[in-house]
């Protein structure tokens, strides 16, 4: 609805965010911002079908109770194998959150993933947005969010930089990141 200096906006008959001539009230306010940036390259071993922790990939953020959380990431992975197969999975605190679908009693479930065949020279950008809506805020606890990682193959995995690594203009490095919002009720 609009009135002399607001515009409403209702749902269900229930009014949800005004904006008026002082600014906007109503829930969905972004609280705080909270972020990691790994401009570093990451190499890791990991143990085939293994989530491990990718070293430093971790970011906190105090909620305060009712308020969900925002998470965008982006992480730039490679590997050492002709058959590219990076799996990722977000993690709150010790919980897995935003999984694919358990399908088949072999499949991995993942949050972002890449495959390839062929050279082992690409990079591939695994992004993802998601907003955990039940995080347990307090808002005087802080609550951890990480990346985990691993492959089919048992083998080395980068982050930030492809397996061939050559110090020429054809080869460079890239940034990983993730941001946490707060989002008021």
């Amino acid at each position: 609805s609009y009135g002399a200096d607001s515009i409403k906006f209702s749902t269900g008959g229930v009014e949800r965010m005004a904006i008026s001539n002082s600014g906007v009230s109503g829930g969905g306010k972004i609280l705080q911002v909270k972020q990691t940036v790994l401009t570093g390259v990451i190499s890791e071993t990991v143990v085939a079908n293994t989530y491990e922790d990718i070293a430093g990939y971790s970011c906190n953020i105090t909620p305060a109770t009712g308020s969900k959380v925002l998470v965008m990431y982006n992480a730039n992975t490679s590997t050492t194998a002709a058959q590219y197969n990076v799996k990722i999975q977000l993690v709150r605190g010790s919980t897995l959150i935003a999984q694919g679908d358990q399908v088949g009693s072999n499949r991995k479930r993942a949050t972002t993933g890449g495959w390839m065949s062929g050279d082992a020279y690409h990079i591939i950008g695994q992004n993802m947005t998601f907003l955990d809506t039940s995080p347990g805020g307090d808002g005087s606890t802080a609550i951890t969010y990480k990346l985990q990682w691993t492959d089919s193959y048992s083998q080395e995995l980068y982050l930030n930089r492809s397996d061939s690594d050559l110090d020429n203009s054809n080869y460079f490095t890239q940034i990983s990141s993730m941001t946490l919002m707060e989002v008021g009720a």
